[in-house]
């Protein structure tokens, strides 16, 4: 097993930039992935102490796959990065146990 301090699931460019700014900035090893299969993998593989996805699904998917990563890591805490959201997916979101869920900005 591996030890990646974060494992980040996004393809925005701007996000990941800032991400490994922080993460260099506080020594730390960061995995970026941009694909589900590739994150769940290094979900896997690695014993990270936290996980960020970057979702830019529709909300029912995006509710899938935090279930998928709960089961998968429950004790990792997972940061949920949206564009927008409604009351009823952050009620939803937030019952899955996620530690964080916050705005990202389209530009």
């Amino acid at each position: 097993m591996d030890n990646a301090n974060l494992i980040l699931m996004s393809g925005n460019e701007d996000l990941i930039n800032k991400c490994r700014t922080i993460c260099c900035n506080l020594s730390l090893s960061m995995i970026c992935r941009n694909n589900f299969p590739d994150f769940i993998f290094e979900l896997y593989q690695n014993d990270c102490m936290v996980a960020i996805l970057n979702c830019t699904k529709n909300e029912i998917e995006c509710v899938t796959t935090v279930r998928l990563i709960r089961k998968l890591r429950p004790r990792v805490p997972l940061i949920v990065l949206c564009e927008a959201f409604n009351e009823k997916f952050e009620h939803s979101i937030l019952s899955e146990g996620i530690f964080y869920l916050g705005l990202t900005t389209t530009t």
